[in-house]
């Protein structure tokens, strides 16, 4: 084990700190004096539910009081190691912290917002200083093609090859139920002839969509009686992600992951002429799109005046044209500097499909290029140091009870007006001539709050198994980022905001490597429901633009049998079609990229690691 470290008495707060991240277990008590002369630290540890069982331990640190005097003196709050002399208790389970652990943490708290009364504001901020813009999965026709692969992922579909009840794969008779009601709900009009892998996919997983169901029926139960924690409802989504994901055409699934955040732009470009008018201009367009949407649908809601998801729909766009739209130009450049050093560099998905390019260089390249490429990839499990973020003990999580429900929050809820798989997504005509068409389809969607009553394997060969030398370096090509949360009165906040900070890192780093117009999607969950979004990044004047388009989106509930099933179809498909189409488009840039990683050309420099070393060293302007 590492040696047990002691703090000086000085350092209270930061023992405190780091034990309540790092504790395997609950901490039962914590007691220390508030004088260096003392010298003394008092730790009650209450493990539960260990292998060992329920214990307590109670240990007395001393170290020399000169030393601690010292210490005070100089005002040192750096944790000192113990000397062998010093180190009492060899067998005390150590409590080690690290700086990229701490910023995970710290990026959740950041997602749920500085204060109660503005718990979206730093988001937005952070969003806009990547010039990334919000849209919905209805209304924007400039995303046909990507709005029609969206389409063609979330539909339901059967196999034709299960016309009959007997065709479908056999499973333990405790789940027939299950199995009769998905083949009477089963969309007989949507047949479709799957692709052979995709297929055989949702065969072999076919047992895990119908335990899965059966789990979070049970939980939904459950939650009559008393509040189902988040852990308890992830597992059944874990379980789908890695059967019909991991391992598939090179897919790797991290659960738990750490990633890199993306570089703020706004401050490398506080002077910069072009990103000033590449600001004004997304923003402009920004603002004319939500206005003609709002038109829109005020238009075609007075020609049906009794239906009201014109009304709702309304209010939602009203919401974002006032707190998204015009808090944008609120948002100045002059204070980005200050903004970043605020804002965590790497954040924590709870889980990651990502699409593994394996050997992206020799094991025995130079290492300036294998330095490069480990700062490249989004995946760490290295220290990422920010020394230009001070800590912010203003950014915690406010308590529940205290969240106030901001007056826009229609225009964050990603679980508000959704539809269910298989309903037409459609855009808002622009000709009035299309008005009552556009009015039926929209008005045949299943748009709700929620789906009434929700709650919310392979053995393929790993090939990080394989050592670095036979393998070489790989690197991450993010499909899919996940983030979950259980079921709440309210939409969850935090939830929504690290959704739109993790995609956005997964579109900075695809732009970065030079793939652009290429969805990334995200699953968000509340319990046994989970709404699908997909988020794109494009090139302007050299300055990327990322869109998330979120609002509106498909809501799975895997808690019914078709659902579940849809879910599972989407997941195939991501896994085989979409990571084939992102490997095909990486192939096309990987020469460029290896000589821009070796150049350390600016572009391949998205990280907020990169932005702090490239501070640290004065080369921000490194083109």
């Amino acid at each position: 084990m590492p040696a047990v470290y002691i703090f000086n008495c000085v350092s209270y707060t930061y023992l405190s700190t780091a034990i309540s991240y790092h504790a395997p277990s609950k901490i039962a008590e914590i007691s220390y004096p508030k004088t260096p002369v003392s010298a003394t630290l008092l730790i009650t540890m209450g493990y539960e539910n260990g292998p060992y069982g329920a214990f307590k331990m109670s240990y007395r640190l001393t170290a020399h009081i000169t030393a601690l005097n010292r210490s005070a003196q100089e005002g040192t709050t750096t944790p000192t190691p113990l000397t062998p002399e010093q180190d009492l208790i060899p067998s005390l389970p150590s409590i080690v912290i690290t700086e990229h652990d701490q910023d995970s943490a710290g990026q959740a708290k950041f997602a749920a917002g500085k204060n109660s009364t503005a718990p979206n504001k730093l988001v937005d901020e952070w969003l806009w200083d990547r010039s990334a813009t919000r849209l919905s999965l209805l209304f924007s026709p400039d995303l046909d093609q990507v709005l029609k692969q969206y389409r063609e992922f979330t539909r339901p579909t059967w196999p034709k090859e299960w016309l009959a009840f007997e065709r479908l794969p056999y499973v333990d008779p405790k789940y027939d139920e299950l199995k009769r009601q998905l083949f009477a709900a089963r969309p007989a009009n949507k047949l479709e002839l799957l692709d052979g892998e995709i297929a055989q996919s949702l065969r072999s997983g076919f047992v895990d969509i119908l335990r899965a169901c059966k789990r979070s029926q049970e939980l939904k139960e459950d939650a009559q009686r008393h509040m189902v924690l988040e852990v308890e409802c992830r597992h059944e989504w874990d379980s789908l992600i890695l059967e019909f994901m991991n391992g598939k055409t090179s897919v790797r699934t991290r659960m738990e992951q750490t990633i890199k955040l993306p570089r703020n732009l706004a401050s490398d470009n506080v002077s910069g002429k072009n990103f000033v008018a590449h600001r004004l201009i997304i923003a402009a367009d920004y603002e004319v799109s939500i206005k003609k949407t709002i038109d829109d649908i005020q238009r075609v809601r007075d020609t049906h005046p009794d239906d009201a998801t014109f009304t709702q729909l309304l209010e939602q766009e009203t919401n974002v044209l006032q707190s998204i739209v015009e808090g944008m130009s609120k948002i100045g450049l002059g204070e980005a500097a200050s903004r970043k050093d605020l804002e965590p560099a790497t954040g924590k998905c709870d889980a990651l499909a990502a699409v593994e390019i394996c050997n992206f260089i020799p094991h025995n390249a130079q290492k300036q290029l294998i330095a490069a490429v480990t700062k490249f990839t989004i995946t760490t499990r290295a220290l990422v140091k920010n020394p230009l973020r001070p800590p912010s003990p203003n950014l915690e999580v406010p308590p529940l009870e205290d969240i106030v429900s901001p007056p826009f929050n229609s225009a964050y809820d990603l679980f508000h007006l959704n539809h269910r798989p298989g309903d037409v997504t459609v855009a808002v005509p622009r000709t009035l001539d299309h008005f009552e068409d556009t009015a039926a389809r929209v008005a045949g969607l299943s748009l709700a709050r929620a789906i009434p009553g929700s709650l919310a394997t392979t053995s393929r060969e790993d090939p990080n198994s394989r050592s670095l030398a036979s393998q070489g370096l790989p690197i991450d090509l993010p499909l899919l980022v996940v983030e979950y949360k259980k079921l709440e009165a309210d939409f969850h906040v935090t939830g929504a905001n690290q959704h739109r900070i993790y995609s956005t890192a997964a579109v900075s780093i695809l732009a970065a490597a030079g793939i652009t117009n290429f969805p990334v999607f995200s699953l968000l969950t509340e319990g046994c429901k989970g709404v699908v979004t997909c988020s794109l990044g494009e090139m302007n004047n050299g300055i990327l633009h990322i869109r998330i388009v979120e609002r509106n989106g498909v809501i799975f509930d895997i808690s019914d049998p078709l659902s579940a099933f849809s879910f599972a179809v989407f997941l195939s498909k991501l896994a085989i079609q979409h990571s084939q189409a992102l490997r095909q488009e990486f192939e096309k840039v990987r020469g460029d990229l290896l000589r821009r990683l070796g150049a350390r050309e600016k572009g391949t420099r998205w990280s907020m690691a990169h932005q702090s070393d490239d501070s640290r060293l004065g080369t921000g302007k490194k083109k």
